[in-house]
């Protein structure tokens, strides 16, 4: 599967849903490529002491 068809199909199927034309502005321009693709943060350590003090 070439990269960014799956995006390109949900993105045509949400134009339909909404009633917008092939030559319509994207949907949702508040989401840039770049804030999307961007990699998520590092996850943070776990407390050992919360974890040892939650009731199984």
């Amino acid at each position: 599967r070439r990269p960014g068809e799956y995006e390109k199909i949900l993105l045509e199927r949400v134009r339909r849903q909404m009633g917008l034309r092939q030559d319509d502005p994207p949907p949702f321009p508040q989401y840039r490529r770049e804030d999307v693709e961007a990699p998520l943060p590092a996850p943070q350590p776990v407390d050992p002491d919360w974890v040892a003090e939650r009731p199984a």
